[in-house]
Formats: structure tokens, C-alpha cells, sequence
């Protein structure tokens, strides 16, 4: 609202306000209450009454008496009102039949209602008057004469002057006048079929449109929109018998969009009303919305049973139809594997995945595809096969890109960031991160966007920017428990505590490993390479703490899960390579520096070989340290030189700066 000094400016500059009596100013900027366009009808008003004339460009006053016998209305509503009534019966109903349309109407969609309601379908001279009298604006839009209310206010005071009975057979004569003008672009038109519908009161198109409303609103991520047009499509479809069909489009519609903004409960709970309202529902949509629970059960909630359930259901349903689903086959197959992903059996996991990769072409079904090759490149991290998997993601990524798929083309580019990290990249790390964020930000994807923080966070702490590291992995957090995603909420504790360790910030680091193990303990995740970071990081938290019993208890338990993840004693993994470094650095905290250099250089070997560059480095700083504590000064200067050579290449300055003072201690000794 204006200041009263602003409101008495704008005032005067349109009165001489010297001729108004004080009384009537004070009653007209009271009345205002600072609202600009309250004045501006005010004086529009005056000069319809004639009891102002223009001069030498401003507005004077032609009556006192005549002012002094005045009426004023006490809201902008009433005052609106007033002018409206004083205008030609022509004019009036104009302006209400074009209130009923909208805040904005085309003037051939006004004048297609005339002529159904009058026989008169001239408007245009009527439309220009209206815009003399500052009732109307025009907005000239793709070749259409488009006209619009120039304030809100007079749409809604014209309209709701209208009789209640009245209105139903109004927008029932908007909604045919639109399906008959537009009849070639009806898709473009189903917001507005569905609001004339709606108030018409015809309840079958009224629903028939908000599900084809809803389905447009997803599609271009208006979410919140999406959500109240399918909401309403249920509420009508209760009114209606025997639409199965239309039902359990909006109700698994619904579910859809609540999945995709993180509502994971509120989805679950659509899926299986969907279900239980339609058992004689086609197999093939049952199989899909079974699909639809596996995923939100075993992603969101971590119930990796329970999802596994759903989804051999999901086949079973296939298997009592002829129809042949391949890239449904495909798409269950799929999560069948990356359920075998996430509970560390890899073997499984491929089985799955190629078998569905096997029943779809890339060509036919490029979005299944796409799907299962991202999942075939995080098969592939995981055994450290770093070039197919950079190949599968690339790959998906391409498809993603050439079929639109906003949300996939997020997800395969945070994959590619891990990838460009791993190799060394971390420049095109940061980009593709940054991307990931912006895209998932603009379309509402907040599982995509939890882990993209949760990246970007990784990356920074590798950097040593630890404010950085921690806004992102802090968001990470604050998303994942929002949404109530066990394992997302289970790798941002892991991630801080990991930042917190770095610091020297021991209690904090506990609090967040901690309850990263509770989690993963919750969500039946057994055998994760995950799991196995965080055991490394409690490990390491006790040792540099000189808990050193403790630290070889967390050892030990990393140890077993790692041999339930590759059945053998030892293997070739990044996470095999912590475990021995380690083990070293216990060792040589004990004095045993023979077993230290034993599974330092092992360490070394296994992430020179398979690991990221700045694991290997890491490697060599600390058999460095060793081998300058066995005296080998020469052999520790040259490793230690490589590994510092690595840290400024990657920008690991937090690295870089701990080497660089073993350096002066190793030169000094």
C-alpha cells in the first residue's frame, strides 16, 4: 500500500486538490486504505458524473454542490459496482459475459458466446468502448485480439454480481464455445474445459478434462497444479458410476506426481487404494503400478523385501496375460537388479539387468534402455571398471538427452560427475554436479537434488572447502529427511561425519557415523560398499582419537562385510584398498612396521590399479610416512613427490598441504 503522504500525491496529481473540500480528501484516502487503484476509480468516477472537467491537463472540480450531496462508495468493490451499473444495459452485459470467460478472454471466444446467449456477436465496438472508459486493456497474443479486465478486482466484482443460477448455463456456453472455436487444439485448451465444466456443473466432462489438465501439469512439472487437478477428478468421479478407468488414471496419477516431489507415503497409499478400488483392472496396469510400489517401497522407504514382493507380483501379473510387455519385462527386471545393487550382490545384479537388456532395443524402447545401461555403469563402479562404466552412462546419457527425459538426463549426469571424479576430472565433476542441481531444482525432482548435493558436497570435501562441503551436504540432510529416504538420510550422515573427521571434530563425526550405521541397519542394507565407507571412517575416527582397540574393532567389522561382498578373503575394490590402509596405519600406530608396510604397499597396489587417482595419492602419502619411519628417506621423498603431484593436479588442497608438511619433516630429518 502507498504511504498517506503518496496516496494525497497521486491525489493531487490527478485533482486540483485545493478545490476538493478537506472532509471529502480525508474520506477518499481513509477509504483508500493506500491502495492506488481505490483513487484512481474514485476520480474515474467523479468525471462520469461530470462533476469534474479537464483543464490545462488535470482533472477540476465543476459542482461543490454537487460533491457535497455525493455518495461515496465504502469499498473498492462497492465502487466498482457503482460504475459498472451506471454504464449502457449493452455494455453491462458485455462485461459480465466476459467476466464469466476469465481475467483475460479472446474477442472471438466473447463474441461465439454472444452470439449462442443473444443472436449478436458484435463486440468489438463495445469492447473498444470499455477500454475508453479504463475497464479494459487489450493484449494482442499470437494473432488473436485478445482483451483483458485491467484490474483483478473488476472481473471479480463483475462476476459475482451475477445470479448464482445463472452462472452454470454461462459456463456451459464457454466451455462449447471453446470445444467448437478450438476444436483443432483442444489440448492446448483443457485447463479452461475443465474449470467451465466444472462450474457448469456437467460432471462427466468436468472430470474428463481435469485428468487431461493433470496429465499436461505433470508433464511440464507443475507439480502443485497437477496434484488439485487430478485431486478433482477423483472428487467428481464419486458422483459418477461406473468409472473405473477414469478413477484409477487419477488416482495413480496422483500417486505419480506425489512420488516425483517426495511424498513417498501419500503415493504408496494412492498405489494401493488403486489396486484395492480395481481388481478387475487389466494385468498390465496392475503389473505397472506393482512396478510403481516396488520402486517408492524399496527406494524411498528401504524395504528391499518388501519391494522385491511387489515386483515378482508385478511378473506374476504379466505371466496371466498374452500380452508380451517387454519394456515393462524389462523395466522390473531393472529394479530387480538394482536391488541386488544396493544389497551388494553384483553377480545377481548383472543377471538381472542384462536379462532385462535382452527383452528391449534402444531404438523401440530408448527410455528402458537408458534406464538399465545407468544402472549397468554403477554395476560397473562398483567392480571399479571404470571404462564401461563411463561407456554404460554415456550411453544413457545420449538417450536421455534425445528423448527429453529431464529427470533421467539429471540423474545419469550426477553419475557422470562420479565417474569424472573417479578419473580425475573434477572440474567437469563440478559442472556436471552444478547441472544436475539446476535441472532438478527447475523441474521439483528433490530425490535427484539430495543426491546432487550430497555430490557436490563429496567433491568439496575432497577440495578441502569445507563451508562448501558442509551447505551441501547439509541441504542433502535436510531434503532426504523431508522426504523420509532411510538411505539418503543414512549417506549425508556418512558424508558428515567423514567432514567432521577431517576438521578434528571427533564427537560431531561420531554422531553423524552413528546414526549413518543405525539406518543402514534399519533399511536391511548388509553388504554396501556405503556401509563399508562408514566403518572405514569409524575405524580411522578411533584411531587418530589413539582408541586404537576400538579403531581394530571397526576394522575387523569392515573386514567381514567385505568378504560377504566379494566371497574371499581379499579382493581388488576401493574399498578393499581403505580397508588395508587402514590396517597399516593401526599397525603402525602399534609399532609393528613390518605388517604396516605389508598392507600399506597392498593398499597402494589395489587403488593405483582400480581406485581413484586421489585414493591412490592418499595411498602413497601414507606408505610415505611409513617408509620414512623405516628410515628409507629417499623411497618416501619420491612417493610422497608423486602423491603431491596428484593433490595439486586434482586440487585436493587440504591433501596437498598434509603432504607438503611431511615433506619439510622428512627433508628436516
Amino acid at each position: 500500500p502507498l504511504s498517506p503522504a503518496q496516496s494525497r500525491a497521486l491525489l493531487s496529481h490527478l485533482v486540483a486538490l485545493e478545490e476538493l473540500p478537506p472532509s471529502l480528501i480525508e474520506t477518499i484516502l481513509s477509504r483508500a486504505q493506500g491502495n492506488p487503484f481505490y483513487i484512481e476509480e474514485f476520480v474515474r468516477m467523479l468525471i462520469e458524473k461530470e462533476m469534474l472537467v479537464l483543464r490545462g491537463g488535470q482533472w477540476h472540480v465543476a459542482s461543490d454542490i454537487a460533491l457535497q450531496q455525493l455518495d461515496i462508495p465504502t469499498t473498492l468493490r462497492g465502487l466498482m459496482l457503482a460504475r459498472v451499473d451506471r454504464l449502457p444495459e449493452d455494455l453491462q452485459q458485455v462485461l459480465r459475459y466476459a467476466a464469466v470467460i476469465g481475467l483475460q478472454f479472446p474477442a472471438r471466444l466473447l463474441s461465439e458466446m454472444m452470439r449462442r446467449l443473444s443472436g449478436n456477436p458484435t463486440v468489438l465496438p463495445a469492447l473498444e468502448r470499455l477500454i475508453d472508459l479504463g475497464l479494459l486493456v487489450k493484449h494482442p497474443e499470437a494473432g488473436e485480439d485478445v482483451y483483458a479486465f485491467r484490474h483483478l478486482l473488476t472481473q471479480e466484482t463483475v462476476y459475482d454480481s451475477l445470479m448464482r443460477s445463472q452462472r452454470p448455463h454461462l459456463h456451459l456456453t464457454v466451455a462449447e464455445s471453446i470445444e467448437s472455436l478450438y476444436a483443432h487444439e483442444l489440448e492446448n485448451q483443457t485447463e479452461v474445459l475443465a474449470l467451465h465444466y466444472d462450474r457448469a456443473r456437467v460432471r462427466d466432462k468436468a472430470m474428463s478434462y481435469n485428468l487431461l489438465a493433470g496429465d499436461r501439469a505433470r508433464t511440464r512439472y507443475a507439480n502443485q497444479q497437477a496434484i488439485e487437478y487430478y485431486s478433482r477428478a477423483l472428487q467428481l468421479s464419486q458422483h459418477l458410476g461406473d468409472r473405473h478407468t477414469e478413477r484409477w488414471q487419477a488416482i495413480i496419477g496422483l500417486g505419480d506426481v506425489q512420488r516425483h516431489i517426495g511424498q513417498y507415503e501419500e503415493a504408496i497409499a494412492c498405489y494401493l487404494a488403486g489396486l484395492d478400488d480395481w481388481e478387475e483392472a487389466p494385468a498390465v496396469a496392475r503389473a505397472e503400478v506393482m512396478l510403481r510400489l516396488g520402486q517408492v517401497v524399496g527406494d524411498k522407504r528401504g524395504d528391499l523385501d518388501a519391494a522385491e514382493t511387489q515386483l515378482r507380483q508385478a511378473l506374476d501379473q504379466l505371466d496371466q496375460t498374452d500380452e508380451p510387455a517387454p519394456a515393462l519385462r524389462a523395466q522390473i527386471y531393472s529394479e530387480l537388479g538394482w536391488i541386488s545393487l544396493r544389497r551388494g550382490n553384483l553377480a545377481q545384479a548383472q543377471t538381472h539387468l542384462e536379462a532385462g537388456l535382452a527383452l528391449v532395443d534402444q531404438e523401440q524402447y530408448p527410455s528402458v534402455v537408458s534406464n538399465i545401461l545407468n544402472r549397468l555403469g554403477f554395476l560397473h563402479y562398483s567392480r571399479s571398471e571404470w571404462d564401461q562404466a563411463v561407456t554404460c552412462v554415456e550411453q544413457a546419457l545420449e538417450l536421455r538427452d534425445r528423448l527429453g527425459d529431464i529427470v533421467g538426463y539429471a540423474r545419469s549426469l550426477n553419475n557422470l560427475g562420479i565417474l569424472k571424479k573417479t578419473s580425475g576430472d573434477w572440474g567437469g565433476a563440478l559442472a556436471d554436479y552444478e547441472r544436475a542441481v539446476e535441472l532438478q531444482e527447475r523441474i521439483g525432482e528433490v530425490e535427484g537434488l539430495a543426491l546432487a548435493c550430497t555430490n557436490l558436497g563429496v567433491l568439496y570435501t575432497e577440495r578441502g572447502e569445507w563451508e562448501q562441503a558442509e551447505e551441501n551436504l547439509e541441504r542433502s540432510l535436510s531434503i532426504a529427511q523431508r522426504i523420509g529416504h532411510p538411505h539418503q538420510i543414512a549417506l549425508a550422515h556418512t558424508n558428515l561425519g567423514r567432514l567432521a573427521l577431517l576438521r578434528g571434530q571427533w564427537e560431531k563425526s561420531a554422531q553423524h557415523l552413528d546414526a549413518a550405521i543405525s539406518l543402514y541397519a534399519e533399511t536391511g542394507t548388509s553388504a554396501n560398499p556405503s556401509l563399508s565407507d562408514t566403518y572405514y571412517l569409524q575405524g580411522r575416527l578411533y584411531l587418530e582419537q589413539s582408541q586404537l582397540e576400538t579403531a581394530q574393532k571397526w576394522a575387523e567389522q569392515d573386514r567381514e562385510l567385505l568378504r560377504q561382498m566379494s566371497n574371499d578373503d581379499d579382493g581388488e575394490s576401493v574399498e578393499w584398498g581403505r580397508y588395508h590402509r587402514l590396517m597399516g596405519r593401526l599397525a603402525q600406530a602399534q609399532g609393528d612396521l613390518e605388517t604396516a608396510r605389508r598392507h600399506l604397499e597392498r593398499s597402494a597396489s589395489i587403488l593405483h590399479t582400480i581406485g581413484p587417482q586421489i585414493e591412490a595419492a592418499r595411498a602413497d602419502y601414507w606408505l610415505a610416512w611409513l617408509l620414512s619411519d623405516l628410515g628409507e628417506t629417499e623411497k618416501a621423498a619420491d612417493t610422497l613427490q608423486a602423491a603431491c603431484q596428484t593433490f595439486r593436479r586434482l586440487g585436493a588442497a587440504a591433501d596437498l598441504q598434509r603432504a607438503q608438511a611431511l615433506q619439510t619433516r622428512i627433508k628436516t630429518h
